[in-house]
């Protein structure tokens, strides 16, 4: 019978595993990651960013995602930057390019995440105008600007900065550069600072390579210079020492791979993604994307598939991991170049829809008193059927009066060089409706019948045989 009940009880594990083995010999890991665990689907996350109605949400993560921090990878570098003896490298000049094409999109709100100091954030894209900054895993933040207007910050008052730390921290020209950035969360007791540093200089003389890194909301332990199996033991202690004596204090001790880290109570980078999607309930953006590469990027998931179930917009909302490795994300995405080339697919939507018009738009808009565009014209549309003085009394009932030529050849959509007094600035040699420029355009004054053009053809054709001419090819 009691067998009979555990075959009863058995059923099918609904959170199937699919199991990777990474590296060789001694070095082999096994990685357990959900069935449904896939590579982004580029073109897809492109196709719902274009269709998208009204709003975008970009939430990207700075290091390991759209910038490659060689100071990460380079522990002289690393300390050299972590002791302010050199600057970190700036990204790319394409990486900022696309960054501003997608922040001047009206649709789109641009957030890059970062735990790096504002500082940094503000030498690499400070200069992106409408660009949303979170700086030190946001315990500092900049509101994303829509349309050029700034919004109201995300759980404060408004865009001034808040008193207190952040004016303590900085002072002169150092708190003109900070100008702009809010924090997270009010201001606390500071006291526990030096407390931590105290107990952390006692362990940074006990351990060769190991380091201090002083951040304006969180002191570090670096150890990953020193000894591996040593620094471990000795920070295994060190974190036991912190909790015993920061206990009735608001802070967070951290373990990371080769640090530790103390830092005040409810600062993530999900906590703040969280605010963010807190202050949109009210509009729900129609389209998100939560893009990130390391530990600290896996609190953002969660609350953004949250979200996107509790406003029935799961299909349109994509969280994605740089590299294959277990992960709250849905997907992953193989690199670095892979995220750029996705973001730069996007831009062309807004440039695409912003210097063209289409078939469709043409045949949505109304027409009067012989006009294209009638008296509904967008902006920057002139009516197609202005003319001046000189051709008001012109026929242009037959054929290609309409479009215009000169000389031997069409010269309303074909270019100057045809002979075409007629043509129009900034199209293409084709007659394809996707050559229409969106800038001013009128219609030739020296329009021609079909009857006209043909006869200039003929009488082309005659001259070149006369001149020993093969004819005219087509």
């Amino acid at each position: 019978r009691q067998c009979l009940q555990d075959l009863k009880g058995v059923k099918k594990d609904s959170n199937h595993l699919k199991y990777v083995h990474h590296g060789f010999g001694l070095g082999q890991r096994v990685s357990a990651m959900d069935a449904g665990f896939h590579a982004l689907d580029a073109g897809d996350v492109v196709k719902h960013f274009r269709n998208a109605p009204t709003r975008r949400l970009i939430l990207l993560d700075y290091g390991g995602t759209i910038y490659a921090d060689q100071a990460a990878d380079d522990n002289i570098q690393h300390y050299s930057v972590a002791t302010g003896a050199r600057t970190r490298v700036l990204p790319s000049k394409k990486v900022v390019g696309i960054l501003q094409s997608l922040c001047k999109d009206p649709k789109n709100l641009v957030y890059v995440l970062s735990g790096k100091e504002r500082q940094d954030l503000d030498a690499a894209l400070g200069s992106v105008q409408g660009l949303g900054l979170a700086a030190e895993a946001g315990f500092f933040y900049r509101k994303a600007k829509v349309g050029g207007k700034s919004s109201q910050p995300v759980g404060s008052d408004g865009d001034k900065p808040k008193a207190g730390l952040d004016s303590m921290l900085t002072s002169g020209s150092a708190a003109q550069k900070n100008e702009g950035w809010n924090m997270l969360l009010p201001d606390g007791d500071q006291s526990w600072k030096p407390i931590s540093n105290a107990l952390m200089e006692l362990y940074m003389e006990r351990t060769h390579g190991v380091y201090i890194q002083q951040n304006e909301s969180a002191v570090v332990w670096q150890f990953r210079d020193a000894d591996p199996d040593f620094a471990h033991l000795q920070s295994k202690e060190l974190e036991d020492q912190l909790k015993t004596v920061l206990k009735s204090f608001a802070v967070d001790i951290i373990r990371g791979e080769d640090y530790l880290e103390v830092r005040p109570s409810g600062v993530s980078k999900g906590d703040y993604v969280e605010q963010i999607l807190d202050e949109l309930m009210d509009n729900p953006p129609d389209f998100c994307i939560c893009i990130g590469d390391d530990a600290s990027d896996e609190g953002c998931y969660p609350r953004v598939k949250r979200f996107a179930e509790q406003i029935d917009k799961t299909s349109t909302y994509f969280t994605a991991t740089v590299g294959k490795k277990p992960s709250a994300a849905d997907s992953y995405v193989n690199d670095i170049g892979d995220v750029i080339e996705m973001l730069e697919s996007m831009t062309k939507v807004y440039e695409v829809s912003k210097r063209f018009v289409s078939a469709n738009n043409l045949s949505d808009l109304q027409t009067a008193q012989g006009s294209v565009w009638g008296k509904s014209a967008p902006a920057g549309m002139a009516p197609l059927a202005e003319e001046d003085d000189n051709s008001k009394g012109h026929d242009s009932s037959n054929g290609l009066g309409g479009f215009g030529a000169g000389g031997g050849g069409l010269g309303g959509f074909g270019s100057s060089a045809g002979g075409g007094a007629g043509a129009v600035p900034g199209m293409s040699k084709s007659m394809s409706m996707p050559a229409f420029s969106s800038t001013a355009m009128k219609r030739s004054t020296s329009s021609i019948t079909l009857t006209e053009y043909m006869n200039n053809i003929t009488e082309e054709g005659q001259q070149q045989e006369e001149e020993g001419d093969d004819g005219l090819w087509f």
